[in-house]
């Protein structure tokens, strides 16, 4: 009986499994950029191949910059039932909420309109994030972090605005060090 998720070590020929497995060209391009900056960078990155001897299966990408606590998870589109790839980012670096306007409108939209924090657990006690844009208080959890779901249509300015957070948060974690 097969195992329903693999475990595989980053590769740049896995890189190319995976992205052979995503649609749209600019969303191909957010996730190499961003495997390769978290690899370059020697943070680790997990590679999940879920259910493989199905024929529903994805890829789930985890990387981390924080042991045991992934800052990007990005699940795979193709036979996953969704429209587009499912990304989450968890934004510790709290300056990113204050460069709101210097991002792509897809990505501001994302980030603001996201899930907001209604208080899953007690975990969430004091692990919020709390910003204002425009006058409007924002809660959002940092558990999930803010949730981009990304459609089939992305442009490189959406990318742009992904890789400039991802940026901040790696030197977030060497500042923090």
């Amino acid at each position: 009986m097969a195992s329903p998720m693999q475990i595989l070590p980053y590769s740049p020929d896995l890189l190319d499994s995976v992205l052979a497995d995503i649609e749209g060209q600019a969303v191909k391009s957010a996730v190499r950029k961003i495997m390769e900056s978290f690899h370059a960078n020697s943070f680790p990155v997990k590679i999940q191949l879920i259910a493989p001897d199905k024929e529903r299966a994805y890829y789930r990408i985890l990387c981390y910059i924080k042991k045991g606590k992934e800052t990007v998870s990005i699940n795979s589109n193709k036979n996953h039932g969704r429209d587009g790839v499912d990304m989450k980012i968890r934004i510790e670096n709290h300056n990113t909420f204050d460069k709101l306007d210097e991002f792509s409108d897809n990505i501001r939209n994302q980030i603001v309109h996201g899930y907001d924090c209604h208080y899953c657990s007690a975990k969430c006690a004091g692990k919020r994030y709390i910003f204002s844009y425009h006058g409007k208080e924002y809660v959002k959890c940092q558990y999930l972090g803010c949730n981009f779901r990304f459609p089939k249509i992305m442009d490189e300015c959406d990318v742009d605005s992904i890789m400039s957070i991802i940026d901040g948060e790696q030197e977030f974690k060497r500042v923090r060090k």
